[in-house]
């Protein structure tokens, strides 16, 4: 009973912040070179389930940890900062279990707030360099038991944060070592890149760091061609090529324009690579890193994405496609490399897998919003042709093959994602909203069950982000379409969380079209996101409510029989 109560409760502030700071301390007080009795470490390890117990209370609402993570982290950070310096200086382990809460109290911090987050409190002065490095590479230490995951991965983020020291790395050889340091550091984070746990994040984090760095990124070029040979072998497994994707991804990311451009032919030669794996190819986690990683070096191949004058969200100006396109019209040649990745990313669309269809929507959007006005256009028509692939041959929209559903919810990602960054054109509205109309209602039928839900759904989102890009005056042709589809799927579409999503579409639509504001009595349905999660309550309501009835015969035009999913 109390676990339901405390997982329908919302929070206002941190509430157990007190009793949260001193269970903390009275851990930290504890000796972190001398073994506890049993008795007392089954003391211990309830303590810290406390405190573990609460930071999942509030996971969904971190946000209100802000005010207080500095008193929290910053006594945990510099009790491990302690012990790694007694460890090195002194060359002694400590206790494995208490060591061990130590490094997992920081990760929960970590998984509750988020690494960014977190790191902000870890010390990065430059004695802690040499702190965390011979920490990391003591032979007999703690940090190489199996069982010490947590520290390994809470030392490898904080040393992600040392290496961006504003200062040459060589500064910290000896004279007759020279880069060592840096060795050193690439050596020992490229240990971790084949392990399956937490490990291979930190070290890909650090490894980014360390080839970001101006005086160290010439390191980044051996690091590319080995990378290639290793995804060419067959011997290597998925885990490391995740982890080889996870330092490239991340490098392009934080990398300089300048920096990215010097490599991307061997960036482009690694993509092909593991298209000719077929052992790579087949995991999920492998193809949505290479699509990560094709469209972020497009990316950085084009100009920043204000160039063209896109807007992002809804045009208060009142200016048409024409004179946007006016704006800061220059003749640029798109690089092949970028029609070459958006060749990928238009059969990425089509994956198998939703995450790997939704990373390469992410990535057609984004690229997108860097391309000229006519040439985003080009984009969006294109992906509107997905919807007709499997639809030629098709009788109606039931006699789709299943192989439909993974194109028809990539297409309808990418629509999504390009209208919330404002890139569809009002002259490209009919045709996509015409799709639309129809994948609302998509539903195939496999065997003894029924696929499409997540064709609905994205459907759904597509209408939503239309209506927080598009102005009001160009959706009014389509409003009462639009209302009438989502009235239908709001109310007797059989999977709850598409209710919902086509309920918050709706009154999206109302709150911003004057047209629809006759409608506002039927919204309040389409508001109780609580009442939609049972349909024989939309059933219901739908039958007894009015002001529908009267909404749906002013608009002249009933339903859709085809709105009615078995």
């Amino acid at each position: 009973m109390s676990d339901e109560v405390l997982e329908g409760k919302i929070f206002a502030t941190f509430e157990k912040y007190g009793e949260f700071l001193n269970i903390q301390q009275s851990c930290l007080n504890l000796d972190l070179y001398e073994n506890p009795s049993e008795e007392d470490d089954k003391k211990e390890y309830f303590l810290f389930k406390r405190l573990s117990a609460i930071l999942d209370e509030y996971q969904e609402q971190s946000y209100l940890l802000d005010p207080y993570l500095e008193n929290m982290v910053e006594p945990v950070v510099e009790c491990l900062r302690s012990h790694a310096k007694t460890s090195v200086s002194n060359n002694r382990r400590g206790s494995p279990d208490r060591v061990e809460r130590l490094a997992t109290l920081l990760y929960s911090y970590v998984k509750c707030r988020g690494y960014k987050t977190i790191i902000r409190f870890f010390p990065h002065e430059i004695a802690d360099l040499s702190i965390a490095l011979d920490f990391l590479l003591l032979p007999n230490g703690l940090i190489q038991d199996p069982t010490q995951w947590a520290l390994r991965y809470v030392v490898l983020i904080w040393m992600s944060l040392i290496c961006m020291i504003p200062f040459d790395l060589a500064q910290f050889d000896e004279a007759d070592r020279k880069g060592h340091t840096a060795a050193a550091i690439e050596t020992s984070a490229k240990a971790f890149l084949g392990k399956a746990g937490l490990e291979r994040e930190g070290a890909a984090l650090l490894l980014s760091r360390l080839y970001t760095r101006r005086d160290t990124f010439p390191h980044f070029q051996p690091f590319l061609a080995s990378s290639e040979a290793s995804l060419t072998a067959r011997s290597t497994d998925a885990i490391t090529a995740i982890g080889i994707l996870q330092v490239i991804c991340e490098v392009i990311k934080s990398g300089s324009t300048k920096q990215i451009q010097e490599v991307s032919s061997s960036l482009s030669g690694i993509s092909a690579t593991i298209d000719m794996n077929q052992t790579l190819s087949g995991n999920t986690a492998v193809r949505r890193y290479k699509v990560k990683l094709l469209s972020r070096v497009a990316i950085r191949l084009l100009p920043g994405k204000s160039s063209f004058g896109h807007r992002k969200g809804r045009n208060l100006t009142g200016e048409t496609d024409e004179d946007r396109c006016s704006i800061q019209e220059t003749d640029i040649e798109i690089p092949a490399e970028v029609e070459e990745v958006l060749e990928q990313l238009f059969n990425a669309l089509q994956d198998k897998d939703t995450v790997v269809r939704w990373s390469a929507a992410k990535g057609v959007a984004r690229i997108s919003a860097r391309l000229p006005l006519d040439f985003s256009d080009q984009v969006l028509e294109t992906i509107l042709g997905l919807f007709s692939i499997h639809s030629l041959a098709a009788a109606s929209l039931y006699d789709l093959p299943a192989i439909a559903e993974s194109t028809w919810h990539g297409a309808c990602l990418a629509c999504a994602e390009l209208a919330r960054r404002g890139l569809v054109a009002e002259r490209r509205l009919s045709e996509l909203i015409e799709w639309l109309s129809k994948a609302l209602y998509f539903d195939l039928r496999k065997g003894a069950h029924s696929i499409g839900s997540n064709v609905r759904d994205a459907a759904a989102y597509v209408v939503w982000a239309l209506a927080r890009s598009q102005d009001p005056s160009t959706l009014l042709p389509f409003a009462v379409n639009l209302a009438q589809c989502l009235t239908a799927v709001a109310l007797y579409d059989r999977e709850i969380h598409i209710r919902r999503a086509a309920s918050a579409a709706f009154q999206e639509h109302v709150g911003r079209n004057i047209h629809l504001l006759d409608s506002i009595d039927v919204s309040d349905i389409h508001g109780g996101l609580l009442a939609l999660s049972e349909i024989a309550t939309a059933y219901r309501e739908s039958d007894d409510c009015p002001s529908q009835e009267a909404y749906l015969r002013e608009v002249r035009r009933p339903i859709p029989s085809d709105a009615f999913i078995d």
